[in-house]
């Protein structure tokens, strides 16, 4: 999955309610890399 892609992803999953802990599980991530991601799409939790 390109990188543009994954985060289109996570944002759009967040947006729709699901939890971080969540996002990580399904993209086989860590909490923190998907923390990291929002942040930096200036996502505010």
């Amino acid at each position: 999955m390109l990188t543009i892609d994954r985060n289109k992803v996570i944002l759009k999953a967040y947006h729709d309610g699901l939890m971080q802990k969540e996002l990580a599980k399904f993209l086989n991530m860590t909490g923190v890399g998907v923390s990291k991601i929002l942040r930096k799409l200036k996502v505010q939790p």
